[in-house]
């Protein structure tokens, strides 16, 4: 332990040296004698020693009482008094000095000693609990400013002026703080105080690591250097000698910051002051967390988290804003509602991982096709909206408009596979569709709405009109959901003929649906909207069974070879991950074998992520089942993709068959469709025959078979057997007709 450092002021030489060899004798260290109060004043606040000895009387104008209560009040640092004199003056005005002892001359050297051990020990103590109470104090005091509502930034400037504000440190009321800056190493300065400009340039930021708060933040522990020392790597022009204080900044998160303060050169290293600086340290880390966690949570109200878009509450704030300037300066605004087509499959089948790498790719491509003055947003899911500043024309939304939709029909390279989706936009105008946030963004909504039921990937700009027909859509959809709880819905059939052998080869299952007020509903009314509201889901599943039944039951009456054939939706494909289980079971269940259930898929099926749709079409052909592509040439025609697919029937589309063979150009497309067809090993189905004359040339062509009113039009179950039979007399007719024609 080290020895005391004490001072005697005393005017009497012969006491004055008899005190310093008395103190040394007992193991103090003596600074030296001073014989006035004036000379004592300088001499403490020169050496700052740990206790002054005073003697009452003393030369001068001021005496021993004043010059020690002076001593208290500006350097705290104990005294006792030594004197001849005892009367009650003297006591009282020493005892308002808060002495730490008083020693009647002459004394004993035991009383000596056990004055300033004592007093020296109170001293300690009381220090020691000031110093409690002032980190206490400072702590509360940050806790309380931490409570009020300013950023980070200012919060830890406010914590600055607290942390230098008591008055025993030794800092030389210069420091800063330092914030680890995201995903980086490097330490960035945020709070400063009294530091020269060539500092605040220099030392901005420091790599961890690097010179004393950066080892600070590396190693976790306190840095202290009391000079300049080859640790200081960091230096500038004119710096002045100092040392410092780095204490790190961290929670169970790790490294949040480093706390540096500036102490003079020489200063000795002080554990009560590193017990304050971590004190604060800790507290500082937890308010950083706290407000990290509502800086996000801000940022999450006003920001998507995966695409770091605006969300929605930001968007309405922008869009109002948007507004007010366009009504102030009179221009055009333009709103683009989005929404992502068939992105339900990539989350469904790849799972949402993927459809993130989906969701931030197409708002990279998005970006690309604005201005920096437009705004993108992500309301939530696949919606994403985008505000047009000042446009001149209305194309000038369409031209925007398109350009997204071809960006994102490009493919998206996922899992080594390439997937395609599309976009469908509605586009709403200020002030021509609404003049406040609300109202355009529901006309946009209403206008996007009826881009998707036109097949999606389209935009279309909102009318007034369009209200009602939502409005007649939702109705007609809630008017569906009934008849799904009703059973409302019956299947009619609808023959198919092998012209070739001139019989019976298979019936078509069609979806029927009587409205109580409309009649029969087309399949063209309908599908659409079973597909969009997903009720096609369960209305398939019924009728496959209900069709597997009928086929069953026709077998059973004298026609065992006969095939029933059944639509499948893309829907079904995209959305019901267990299609392929449901036709299992449903072919179980009515102990159908797979041969005689023939699913017909359209083109786009095909062509939508065709190695998905190639799998599950590769399963069911694998149990057993037939597979027809429907429509074919009604949309995007790819005879090659067929070769991937294990299908055995394609069905020409009735647009081809109606006009031949007048129409030379549909002569042609379907003279190559089934030369092809046939050179691929597939048999081929012409659908819309309604007259001898279609019927004569398809044979001509070689086709397998075909269907049309010219043998029967759908009939209901309960008449499908009469329908048979009448079709059979007419093919035996009309074979004996061509017996007589060859003959």
């Amino acid at each position: 332990m080290k020895k005391a450092r004490i001072l005697i002021v005393e005017d009497e030489g012969i006491t004055g040296s008899y005190i310093e060899s008395t103190l040394e004798e007992l193991g103090y260290e003596v600074i030296s004698i001073e014989f006035s109060a004036e000379e004592a004043l300088q001499k403490v606040e020169q050496e700052t020693p740990d206790l002054v000895l005073m003697d009452v009387k003393l030369q001068g104008e001021m005496d021993g009482i004043e010059a020690a209560g002076h001593i208290r009040s500006t350097y705290n640092i104990p005294v006792i008094y030594l004197t001849a004199h005892s009367n009650k003056d003297i006591l009282d005005r020493a005892k308002l000095t808060e002495s730490f002892g008083y020693i009647i001359k002459p004394f004993e050297k035991k009383e000596l000693y056990s004055n300033i051990e004592m007093a020296l020990y109170k001293h300690r103590v009381e220090e020691k609990s000031k110093r409690n109470y002032d980190i206490q104090q400072v702590v509360n005091s940050v806790l309380q400013v931490s409570l009020k509502s300013m950023g980070l930034e200012k919060l830890l400037e406010r914590i600055l002026d607290l942390l230098l504000s008591v008055s025993w440190l030794s800092f030389q009321s210069k420091g800063c703080i330092f914030l680890k800056e995201d995903d980086s190493d490097t330490l960035v300065m945020k709070a400063h105080r009294n530091l020269k400009k060539e500092q605040l340039t220099t030392c901005s930021k420091v790599p961890i690591g690097v010179c004393l708060c950066g080892k600070a933040a590396s190693e976790g522990k306190i840095v202290f250097s009391d000079c300049l020392s080859e640790d200081h790597e960091i230096k500038y022009k004119n710096i002045d000698p100092h040392g410092h204080y780095c204490v790190p900044i961290a929670s169970n998160r790790g490294l949040l910051g480093v706390i540096n303060m500036y102490v003079r050169e020489g200063h000795k290293r002080d554990k009560d002051e590193e017990n304050y600086l971590r004190s604060i340290a800790t507290t500082i880390a937890g308010i950083i967390e706290r407000k990290m966690i509502e800086q996000r949570l801000e940022y999450l109200v006003n920001f998507d988290a995966l695409t770091g878009l605006p969300g929605r509450k930001l968007f309405f704030d922008r869009l109002s804003n948007n507004i007010s300037l366009a009504k102030r300066d009179n221009y055009k605004l333009g709103l683009l509602f989005l929404d992502l087509d068939h992105f339900k499959y990539i989350n469904d089948n790849l799972g949402h991982d993927y459809g993130d790498i989906v969701l931030s790719e197409v708002t990279k491509r998005i970006k690309e096709c604005l201005r920096s003055s437009d705004t993108l947003s992500r309301l939530s899911g696949d919606e994403f909206m985008v505000i047009l500043t000042k446009i001149e024309r209305e194309v000038d939304a369409a031209f925007v408009a398109q350009k997204i939709i071809t960006a994102i029909s490009a493919p998206f390279n996922l899992n080594e596979k390439d997937y395609s989706i599309g976009v469908s936009i509605g586009i709403s105008i200020y002030p021509n569709d609404g003049d406040d946030d609300k109202t355009l963004f529901k006309n946009s909504d209403t206008a996007m709405s009826q881009a998707k039921e036109c097949a999606g990937s389209d935009y279309r700009f909102y009318s007034a009109d369009m209200g009602e027909v939502i409005m007649r859509r939702l109705s007609f959809e809630n008017e569906m959901r009934l008849a799904v709880e009703k059973k409302a819905f019956t299947l009619h059939y609808h023959p198919i003929v092998d012209i070739k052998t001139l019989s019976i080869a298979g019936v078509e299952a069609l979806l029927r649906w009587e409205h109580p007020e409309y009649g029969m509903v087309q399949l063209s009314d309908m599908i659409p909207v079973a597909e969009n509201s997903g009720l096609i889901i369960s209305i398939g599943e019924w009728a496959l069974k209900e069709a597997c039944e009928q086929i069953k039951e026709l077998h059973s009456t004298g026609f065992p070879s006969v095939r029933m054939s059944v639509n499948l939706s893309i829907c079904q494909f995209i959305r019901q991950k267990n299609l392929f289980e449901m036709i299992a079971q449903i072919l179980f269940e009515s102990n159908l074998k797979p041969e005689y259930l023939d699913l017909e898929i359209t083109e786009n099926i095909c062509m939508e992520n065709m190695s998905e749709t190639a799998l599950t079409i590769k399963e069911l052909h694998e149990m057993g089942t037939l597979l027809s592509i429907d429509d074919f040439g009604a949309g995007l025609s790819s005879l090659s993709l067929l070769k991937h697919l294990p299908v055995q029937r394609l069905k020409i589309d009735r647009t081809f068959i109606e006009n031949i063979p007048v129409d030379s150009c549909d002569t042609t497309v379907v003279r190559a469709i089934t030369t092809i067809a046939h050179g691929m090993g597939l048999k081929v189905v012409a659908e819309g025959v309604e007259t001898m004359e279609q019927l004569d040339f398809i044979r001509t062509l070689q086709c397998d078979e075909a269907q049309g009113f010219l043998f029967s039009r759908p009939v209901p179950g309960n008449r499908l057997i009469e329908s048979i039979n009448n079709i059979s007399d007419f093919l035996r007719k009309l074979s004996v007709n061509n017996l007589r024609r060859t003959s």
